[in-house]
């Protein structure tokens, strides 16, 4: 378990708490459950992580053809380890003039205008499978955790 404490769903205050679950027989056998909880103890966002989408990224690390299943454990333990760096909060979670991505699921453009108007929102940066980078942000118009990008 990997649990961080951080300013997301208000930028001063309290910070909420990120956490990411492992279970399973093993690392290579799971699936991961990745929350954030705010200060109230409210969960804000639930994700389940399947052991793929934290180990598909590894071909890109790989100097050979196929990784050994020790390898692929140490990667997907290292990507819990380093799944809640710094590097991953961004102020503002949506820049001024960042356009708006008509490809996301329930995110809508008066919820997209509305983040881009707040300098102080936070987004947190997180990569799911091979290349699916996504961004999460607090919406304090739609009062809910969406995802950006």
């Amino acid at each position: 378990m990997v649990r961080q404490q951080h300013n997301f769903s208000r930028s001063e205050g309290p910070a909420d708490a990120f956490r990411l679950v492992f279970r399973g027989p093993s690392v290579l056998k799971g699936t991961a459950e990745f929350t954030i909880t705010d200060p109230s103890g409210q969960v804000i966002f639930r994700e389940v992580l399947t052991e793929p989408d934290l180990e598909a990224a590894l071909v890109y690390e790989m100097k050979t053809p196929t990784a050994t299943p020790a390898e692929r454990a140490a990667y997907v333990l290292r990507r819990i380890d380093q799944f809640f760096q710094p590097a991953q909060f961004q102020t503002p979670a949506v820049g001024p003039q960042a356009t708006f991505p008509s490809n996301i699921e329930n995110l809508n453009q008066a919820t997209w205008a509305d983040l881009k108007r707040r300098p102080g929102t936070i987004g947190f940066d997180y990569l799911k499978g091979k290349e699916d980078r996504q961004r999460l942000a607090w919406s304090p118009l739609k009062k809910q955790t969406i995802r950006v990008r």
